[in-house]
């Protein structure tokens, strides 16, 4: 009966301890945008809005994590859009055994104590009012879990997109 209870006990401690490493050790990461700029584009068929952004993630935990997609949204005339990009980090080249070239892409690894910036643009139809700023919430997409931040675009200079 002693060993069931040391067994009980002993095995308790093993998970208490597992979790409280897991927690110690996973990301941490911190986001912050440094630009975030919209423009809007007329062509003879449709009109869009364009965000282009610059985000660091710095990673302040203990291991790495894989940075999947961003996602930025925003709300006009009680519209909702959600406009979302998979990042993808550096790309492969090799030859498969018949010759062919194949492209395939990593994904975005930051490692422990580190600051990686990237640079998603977003595009989208749109019929809404041309505001000078846009409040937007980023959403970053990682190992295990998401990393929120609310961010005011400002709009810049039409382009035509002819």
């Amino acid at each position: 009966m002693d060993i069931v209870i040391i067994g009980a006990v002993t095995g308790v401690i093993a998970i208490v301890v597992s979790i409280l490493t897991f927690e110690k050790q996973r990301p941490k990461i911190n986001v912050k945008a440094v630009k975030c700029e919209h423009m809007f584009e007329e062509s003879k068929t449709s009109k869009t809005i364009r965000f282009i952004t610059h985000i660091q993630i710095l990673n302040r935990g203990d291991r790495g994590t894989t940075v999947n997609k961003i996602k930025l949204e925003f709300v006009d005339n009680g519209k909702k859009y959600g406009l979302e990009q998979e990042i993808k980090g550096e790309q492969i080249v090799s030859k498969s055994m018949f010759g062919t070239k194949c492209v395939e892409y990593k994904n975005l690894w930051v490692n422990s104590l580190e600051t990686r910036d990237i640079y998603p643009f977003f595009t989208e139809v749109y019929e809404g009012s041309q505001k000078e700023n846009i409040e937007c919430t980023l959403t970053v997409y990682h190992t295990l879990k998401t990393s929120k931040i609310k961010v005011v675009s400002k709009r810049v200079e039409n382009q035509s997109l002819e």
